[in-house]
């Protein structure tokens, strides 16, 4: 008996001395904290850059596809995250207990509180922010005079982001008629030209802004400021006037257009045509108001060459105003055989000297290099600018 209680009282000791050495162990994750921890409902106390890893500029406000980092404290476990209205994927949020990274979306919101919405397993709060939100921007109908009963492109900015062809609120109207819209992109819509439509009209574009309604109005076939309906007897030089186009070529839009096509070496020297016009005074006073304005095609082959200064040269009052047309200046700029309306500022073509009374009026070609062109030019207008 006493051998029995003998060996129990050692394993008792045996194990107490483990359990003591144990407890002597050095635990190296004791109060280790991996940062993806939180313990409470979650705090944001700033927004920044993502790159600002120095916290020195803090945000109030960020671009569409800025990425931004909110800093805090339980910010991780997030399950839900919006700015104002539009939710983000959750999976697209790296999230930190102190803080968490994602992109501005690139949507445009129903209902604007200008607030981050920040949601946890843990509780939610709020923060002041705001998403600029960029307006629609109209550069106009790719081509002006696109014909009735035919689509039209329209050149510009954050067309879908505004709903156009989606929403109500967003419509594109002449003449009194909604016209149909398709085809929608951020940059570029298509619009259907009605059967009926008349020249010297305005297409207007409606859509809810940031700052409320908005409307923007663009020309249509401003065949009233053409210089010259009929250029039949009215010009020299070298340039072919078309009247009844041949196959392959295209299409009239206002009355002839001049037709080049041919081979070229370097510095050849090439009239397109030569005239002369009587300016009217407003344009010759107020050359800012005015925009000047002609309808190109290049054959899909035959991209306008970067010339540098020279190439087409547009020549208005004397050579003092020699301008140089280089829509291939920073890059290749080819219509691919479809009409397209070039705009240039009336004042940028009369810098040196203004026009009055009778105004010379020619286009020269001399390019830099060997080329072969087959490019058409149509309706020379000058315009006065639309104003809202």
């Amino acid at each position: 008996m006493y051998r029995y209680y003998f060996k129990l009282l050692c394993a008792v000791i045996g194990i107490m001395t483990v359990t003591a050495s144990c407890n002597d162990i050095v635990d190296y994750n004791d109060n280790y904290d991996d940062g993806m921890t939180s313990y409470g409902p979650p705090v944001i106390t700033g927004v920044y850059d993502a790159n600002d890893t120095e916290l020195t500029e803090p945000l109030e406000a960020a671009d569409f596809g800025r990425f931004i980092m909110l800093r805090g404290k339980n910010l991780s476990n997030i399950t839900k995250i919006m700015l104002n209205d539009i939710e983000i994927v959750v999976d697209d949020v790296y999230a930190t207990s102190t803080g968490a990274w994602l992109e501005v979306p690139a949507k445009a919101p129903e209902v604007i509180s200008n607030k981050i919405y920040y949601t946890t397993a843990l509780g939610k709060t709020e923060y002041d922010f705001t998403v600029i939100i960029p307006d629609v921007q109209i550069k106009g109908l790719y081509n002006e005079m696109a014909l009735p009963g035919s689509l039209a492109k329209v050149s510009g900015a954050y067309f879908d982001l505004h709903g156009f062809g989606r929403k109500e609120t967003s419509k594109v109207i002449m003449n009194g008629e909604e016209l149909a819209v398709q085809d929608v992109t951020d940059s570029e819509m298509t619009i259907a030209i009605p059967e009926n439509a008349t020249p010297n009209s305005t297409i207007r574009f409606e859509w809810i802004g940031v700052n409320g309604q908005s409307a923007v109005t663009v020309p249509y076939a401003r065949k009233d400021d053409l210089i010259f309906a009929d250029w039949t007897g009215m010009y020299w030089g070298d340039g072919v006037l078309v009247s009844q186009p041949e196959a392959g070529q295209p299409p009239l839009l206002c009355g002839p257009y001049f037709y080049i096509k041919k081979p070229f070496g370097a510095w050849e020297w090439y009239t397109v045509f030569g005239a002369g016009f009587g300016i009217a005074d407003d344009i010759a006073d107020n050359p800012e108001d005015y925009v000047f304005k002609f309808e190109t095609c290049s054959n899909m082959n035959t991209p306008f060459p970067d010339c540098g200064d020279f190439g087409y040269l547009i020549t208005f009052v004397n050579d003092t105003n020699k301008y140089c047309w280089n829509p291939s200046s920073e890059k290749s700029f080819n219509t691919f055989g479809e009409w397209c309306t070039v705009r240039i500022e009336f004042a940028d073509l009369v810098a040196t000297q203004k026009p009055a009374g009778w105004c010379d009026f020619r286009m020269n070609f001399q390019p830099s290099m060997e080329v072969d062109i087959e490019h058409c030019f149509s309706g020379f207008r000058i315009e006065k600018k639309l104003t809202d």
